[in-house]
């Protein structure tokens, strides 16, 4: 959360006591999310510390840095307050980056490639997005049916968007390795 009290966001974490200076471009952010997904050692998030010369300048308890960065990467938001909200993502930064790329040059006439936007500005855009087709798949994919009486086509037809844009999963990617392998066998 950006803290408007303050002329400058924040550059560092703070880890037993210490602060330690990070990189804040939204691009190495993106690549950390996704670092997350895949599980690596925790030397491989030193990427993100300012470095002295070769070393990076990072703390001794790997562990605890790496908490501190998740909570850097993901900061606490007060609102919207959700209870019994779904899980399910409903975006992924690398699946969604042509659509990411689009909304915020619609929205914000910003350039992604070519922009230099600190993580939480970042983030603080890409919430304020709105009427994009960005955030139609969003909608989409957290689609839930309507079960008053005559919505059946409705929900019908939202349930076939929500397949269609359906994020891709490690599961999903397995079940097509697999039917490709069937069909393989045929050809």
């Amino acid at each position: 959360m950006i803290d408007l009290s303050k002329k400058k966001l924040p550059d560092s974490i703070l880890v037993d006591g210490k602060d330690y200076k990070i990189k804040t471009d939204f691009r190495l952010w993106l690549s950390f999310g996704r670092l997350l997904k895949e599980r690596p050692t925790l030397r491989a998030f030193d990427f993100l510390y300012e470095f002295d010369g070769l070393t990076p300048l990072c703390p001794e308890d790997r562990q605890k840095g790496l908490d501190e960065l998740v909570k850097f990467y993901n900061p606490k938001e007060p609102l919207p307050r959700v209870v019994g909200g779904s899980s399910e993502p409903v975006v992924d930064f690398e699946q969604d980056a042509d659509l990411l790329f689009a909304a915020f040059f619609q929205f914000y006439g910003i350039r992604l490639t070519q922009a230099e936007l600190h993580w939480h500005e970042f983030l603080a855009l890409f919430r304020g997005l709105k009427d994009t087709k960005l955030n139609d798949v969003m909608g989409w994919r957290s689609f839930k049916p309507d079960t008053s009486k005559g919505m059946e086509k409705w929900n019908r037809q939202m349930n076939e968007l929500k397949r269609a844009w359906a994020l891709e999963t490690e599961e999903t990617k397995a079940d097509q390795a697999a039917l490709d392998a069937f069909n393989a066998r045929f050809e």
